[in-house]
């Protein structure tokens, strides 16, 4: 959990943008977050993507029902768009709102807060989404926080590669060469750079990838651990359950039994 720190004039090197037509709901969210992050504020969801578009935060808190657009909707257009589709996002939405969680995953959807929720369930959204982000460039917390230059010189090759996984995440019949497809190497090229960056496979750097997704899903109580599964492309239960287990020590089911008996 991120402890709260003095106000200083260092400038604080993690962006999040909070997009919401309450202002008071932005108000708070400012409070709890401009303790450790700059924060940015957009009143609705085409001024959202806009903000997006132009100052690339590192993450962005939206609510779901806002005029011009709402947070599927804008959503849906970051993930199309080549320079934003790699940004992590939190859903804001009202247990009583009419929502699809899985329809709202597969639109590129990292994780959802459900309101009312609290300055800690709100810390641990952002903190576990930036880490499985470090995590997914090969990188810990506090690097990402620092803002290396190896990360700014291989930014465009992660986040090519990370927006695809985020798209195929639910294909459970996603190849090594799909990847290198898609970011026009030959799969011998695609396997050396992985060994670069990451020092294990293409494979097993999917499966973590795809690990990291379900284990957030599943604190979020986003579906039961079929559910899960499906939407990070495990097709048979057993096996993610077992990779599931070899990589955290903890089954799928006890993260879920421990998350609603916490809730």
């Amino acid at each position: 959990m991120i402890s709260p720190q003095p106000q200083s004039h260092t400038p604080k090197p993690v962006h999040i943008l909070i997009v919401d037509d309450s202002r008071l709901i932005r108000s708070l969210l400012r409070v709890v977050l401009e303790q450790d992050y700059h924060v940015s504020e957009a009143k609705n969801g085409r001024e959202g993507l806009q903000m997006a578009l132009d100052s690339k935060p590192d993450l962005i808190i939206t609510d779901l029902m806002m005029p011009e657009l709402n947070g599927y909707q804008m959503v849906s257009a970051i993930r199309e768009n080549a320079d934003i589709a790699h940004l992590p996002t939190i859903m804001l939405t009202t247990i009583d709102t009419e929502f699809n969680e899985l329809e709202g995953y597969r639109l590129g959807v990292d994780a959802y807060l459900l309101k009312p929720f609290t300055k800690e369930q709100l810390v641990v959204r952002v903190d576990n989404l930036l880490r499985n982000r470090a995590l997914a460039y090969g990188l810990n917390f506090s690097q990402s926080e620092a803002g290396l230059g190896t990360y700014e010189v291989e930014r465009s090759f992660d986040e090519k590669l990370e927006y695809f996984l985020k798209r195929e995440l639910a294909n459970a019949n996603l190849k090594v060469k799909h990847l290198a497809d898609y970011l026009s190497m030959s799969v011998s090229t695609f396997e050396r750079r992985i060994k670069e960056h990451y020092e294990t496979t293409p494979k097993i750097f999917i499966r973590e990838f795809r690990l990291h997704h379900a284990i957030s899903l599943l604190k979020a109580r986003s579906s039961n651990v079929s559910g899960v599964a499906r939407a990070c492309g495990f097709d048979n239960i057993s096996y993610f359950s077992l990779c599931f287990r070899e990589k955290f020590g903890i089954s799928p089911s006890e993260v879920l039994q421990a998350e609603t008996a916490s809730a």
